[in-house]
């Protein structure tokens, strides 16, 4: 055991102890914590204002989710109730390829109420989807924060790594959600505004997953792109909000009509 310089501060420390008393600045860690090249510089940051820099996140990113202003406590449950309302048939319960190009054929475009209906079902189908996100996020966000507490660098990498990848595949979701086949291009328009909304929300979750992953593999101080890209996730939440009314309004709907909560229609109103 010898004393080292601390490379933030310039004290002497211990080259066993784990990280410099005056500057917090990590000196020593189990080989399985050991950080790959390129090493932390003086200006990365520290695991406790990493763990900082995550909650800010979650405060952000997960705190100020709200479909709109009047978010109700039960808002995921009726958006999910209203995906699986809208999911579609499984392919061992659907006609032949044959038959549905038959059936598209013999369809009646939907109209007023109808593309108004499908249109609220979709919209919950996105909701779903982007609450599954929302979840997601705040599960692994949570789970980092504990793996920085504990200098589980491994467990920082890997839930980092899932956090992505899981992002990326409900992503992937949101572009699968099913439109009706019978819209006319017009009213088609509202359905595909939302979907790219919703992804872009989703994209901005993405963004921040892809900051954690840097500081987890890196060691680089990303606590300002992530509370950046964390501001990114509460703009996209609300621009999703202004398309999904603008698109009721391209279908005829009033306001009154839609339950706020959710973006969907109020019962009764999409007969």
């Amino acid at each position: 055991m010898a004393l080292i310089k601390c490379t933030d501060c310039g004290s002497d420390v211990s080259d066993a102890a784990p990280a410099c008393p005056k500057s917090g600045r990590p000196i020593a860690l189990p080989t399985r914590f050991a950080v790959p090249a390129p090493p932390l510089t003086p200006s990365a940051a520290t695991p406790r204002s990493q763990a900082a820099a995550i909650a800010v996140v979650i405060l952000i990113g997960f705190g100020l989710w709200a479909y709109n202003d009047d978010t109700s406590s039960n808002a995921g449950d009726k958006a999910a109730a209203a995906a699986v309302a809208a999911r579609p048939a499984t392919a061992s319960s659907t006609p032949s390829t044959v038959n549905q190009a038959q059936a598209k054929e013999d369809e009646q475009p939907l109209t007023g109420k109808g593309v108004a209906a499908a249109f609220s079902d979709y919209v919950g189908a996105l909701q779903a989807k982007m609450f599954v996100a929302q979840l997601s996020f705040k599960l692994h966000t949570s789970q980092i924060q504990q793996a920085i507490q504990f200098n589980d660098l491994d467990k920082y990498r890997s839930t980092a790594e899932d956090l992505e990848e899981n992002l990326k595949k409900i992503q992937a979701d949101i572009t699968d959600v099913s439109t009706p086949s019978n819209l006319s291009d017009a009213d088609m328009a509202p359905f595909e505004d939302a979907m790219n909304a919703a992804n872009d929300i989703v994209a901005q979750y993405l963004e921040v997953a892809a900051d954690i992953g840097v500081n987890a593999h890196t060691g680089m101080d990303s606590s300002e792109e992530m509370a950046k890209d964390a501001k990114e996730v509460a703009g996209a939440q609300a621009k999703f909000t202004s398309t999904v009314q603008q698109g009721y309004k391209h279908l005829g709907v009033k306001r009154s009509d839609i339950d706020m909560a959710t973006l969907t229609l109020k019962a009764g109103k999409a007969l």
